[in-house]
């Protein structure tokens, strides 16, 4: 489907869900955990007795609790501009990560208008935007915002969270990345779907942004570069893709993509078989109402948006390009993430996969599985690796 298959309503679709302040959220959330405590005798039975697959990994019972809140709350307040600077709580712990790498906090200048056409072409009344970028630097590597040395790397982290949430910084994974594969690394704070200014393609004007920083501002080589993304995060990285293909841009030089969100449809059937999973269907379809509010009927099918049910030969501009992408086998994601690998194996691509076995969602991010982590992380090095490899094979 090329970019004239998706066009924009006169006005935001009136399905669009409300956001909901951060104060009623909180309530709710209580809500949500106080109503699963009639459920924890029955839930603990069941962990001792059964023994679910999630239970191997200490994932069980929290799980439960995530979607418990989660199941409650609704979209989020859209953050001030001093929140998306600033580092959020984070969802998993740091431990001393951050005395070993150094992050810099950067202005990323809005994207170039002449990238912004196709499927980046912004909706009536979402603007390009200046945006936060982070830098997290380790040991050994230049720093911050020094520009790139010939031939050096660097890793481009898109973070996830339904395009309704979320932060490079929330999450230990950018800095463990930094420390652990001695590279720098790049992550933008995009804005997320809240607002009728803010949904898509914002986070695509915002990932174009950020892409033209690093190439341009710090002159990073495009095939240098590993981009990596989780869960929406992953999303954004293929559309990002697709886009500098659609512009005749440089791809970069490898995809590592952990429980990409591949289907606006919610239709595979692992949404049903996985149900431990701490994703709930109602929370995701509220967020995708909201991310394409300004797109008529049918977008949700064109694969800027479900990359899952891309067409045969919609994947051949990625043959060159090595592709990593890791889920786990109980999430509610794993079979629209399988079809996304035949799809792109179908094109000729060149994919890697692991499957993290009684894994859930996010399995490299959420920090309850280190070995998890490390493999993913041990998957980006090795694209480095490869990077460097064929850098010197063709005299780079």
């Amino acid at each position: 489907m090329s970019p004239s298959a998706l066009t924009y309503r006169a006005h935001a679709s009136p399905d669009t869900p409300r956001n909901r302040g951060p104060w009623v959220n909180g309530f709710l959330a209580l809500f949500g955990v106080l109503s699963l405590l009639p459920r924890l005798p029955f839930l603990t039975l069941r962990f001792v007795f059964c023994r679910p697959a999630g239970a191997a990994y200490g994932w069980f019972l929290k799980s439960h609790l995530i979607k418990s809140v989660g199941q409650w709350t609704g979209l989020a307040y859209p953050e001030t501009d001093a929140e998306a600077t600033a580092v959020p709580r984070p969802i998993a712990p740091f431990g001393n990560v951050m005395k070993l790498v150094t992050m810099d906090v950067v202005r990323v200048p809005a994207a170039p208008e002449e990238w912004c056409v196709g499927y980046a072409e912004p909706a009536p009344i979402v603007p390009r935007a200046e945006r936060p970028g982070f830098i997290l630097s380790p040991p050994g590597a230049a720093l911050g915002t020094a520009k790139a040395v010939p031939g050096e790397k660097l890793v481009f982290y898109i973070h996830g969270g339904a395009y309704a949430r979320g932060h490079p910084m929330w999450s230990p994974f950018a800095p463990k990345l930094a420390r652990d594969t001695h590279t720098r690394v790049f992550g933008v704070q995009y804005r997320k779907c809240l607002t009728d200014s803010t949904a898509y393609p914002a986070p695509l004007l915002d990932a174009l942004a950020a892409w033209h920083y690093v190439t341009v501002h710090l002159g990073f080589t495009p095939s240098n570069i590993v981009v990596t993304g989780d869960s929406a995060g992953a999303h954004l990285a293929l559309a990002l893709v697709l886009q500098l293909s659609a512009l005749d841009l440089p791809l970069p030089g490898s995809l590592a993509l952990a429980s990409p969100w591949a289907d606006f449809t919610t239709s595979f059937a692992s949404w049903k078989r996985n149900q431990d999973d701490y994703l709930t269907k109602s929370r995701l379809d509220n967020c995708i109402k909201s991310i394409v509010r300004h797109y008529n009927a049918g977008a949700v099918r064109h694969p800027l948006f479900s990359p899952a049910l891309a067409d045969a030969g919609h994947w051949t501009f990625l043959v060159s390009v090595p592709v990593f992408v890791s889920y786990g086998t109980l999430e509610a994601l794993e079979d629209e993430d399988k079809a996304l690998v035949d799809g792109m194996r179908r094109d000729g691509v060149a994919v890697e996969v692991f499957e993290d076995k009684g894994g859930f969602h996010d399995g490299p991010i959420t920090g309850m599985n280190e070995d998890v982590y490390k493999r993913f992380a041990a998957a980006i090095e090795d694209q480095l690796k490869q990077i460097a490899i064929k850098a010197t094979t063709d005299g780079q």
